[in-house]
């Protein structure tokens, strides 16, 4: 069982625990490397650098294998300055179309922080609220410059959307029943008018932000079996359900692509 997962003592949720422990594959004896479980060969996340205020270790960032299907690789500790984190998330998509749609909102980057539990509700019920951030390239190199060193959460490059408008998928597994909620912000990515916040949120935001839209059956049918691939190949002990609630900043997403 991983580390993470085997503590005796509890101790708070940090978002940065879901990437370790998919950092975790399987060691080869005669390849004499980590290999592929095999079970998560559709996985795929964005860099994502964790961070970890006053630990040692941190930051470290993660980023799919080009090369390896479901391996999840992280940097070199040398690599992981704000310089190269700048470089690489603020760099343009390749194509004309995806360059103009992707300079016409500006956001290169998500920031979520590790939950902060509730004094009103027991810790048994929650695991605590998360704040979320999208950041342009201004406001990414202020948070490298003046933050980062006190912050715990992740910051993951931003994924563009197939349309003007950003969506989230959310689901919630049972032992019987599997959920998935589809949320899109109704409001267009590229309406500057707007905070990047108001363009941008879905569950992280009000309900007056966002429309729920249909889930087609062949997607529900591939959500439902994430859990049992996570838990055959080693990446997760337990699923938890989780309830949006209505704050505008509420929802300890587990970021996906």
């Amino acid at each position: 069982m991983h580390p993470l997962l085997s503590m005796k003592k509890p101790q708070q949720f940090s978002i940065s625990s879901i990437f370790a422990m998919l950092h975790q594959q399987p060691f080869d004896k005669e390849l004499k490397q980590k290999v592929a479980s095999g079970f998560t060969d559709e996985l795929l996340i964005p860099d994502t650098v964790t961070f970890r205020a006053g630990v040692p270790g941190f930051p470290c960032w993660y980023l799919s294998s080009k090369k390896d299907p479901g391996m999840i690789k992280r940097k070199n500790t040398a690599n992981v300055t704000a310089k190269n984190i700048l470089e690489a998330f603020s760099r343009r998509p390749a194509g004309r179309a995806a360059r103009n749609k992707h300079q016409g909102h500006g956001i290169i980057a998500v920031l979520v922080s590790d939950p902060c539990p509730n004094a009103q509700v027991s810790e048994q019920d929650e695991v605590g609220e998360a704040t979320t951030e999208y950041l342009d390239e201004i406001s990414l190199r202020d948070f490298l410059d003046r933050r980062s060193r006190s912050f715990s959460g992740i910051l993951q490059r931003w994924v563009e959307p197939k349309s003007k408008h950003n969506s989230m998928l959310h689901a919630t597994w049972t032992t019987k029943v599997c959920r998935v909620t589809c949320l899109t912000n109704v409001r267009s990515l590229t309406d500057r008018v707007a905070p990047p916040c108001d363009r941008a949120v879905t569950f992280d935001g009000s309900d007056a932000h966002v429309r729920r839209d249909p889930v087609s059956g062949q997607t529900s049918e591939l959500v439902r079996y994430l859990p049992p691939l996570l838990v055959l190949s080693g990446h997760a002990a337990s699923l938890t359900p989780y309830t949006p609630g209505t704050s505008a900043a509420r929802s300890p997403r587990t970021p996906t692509t």
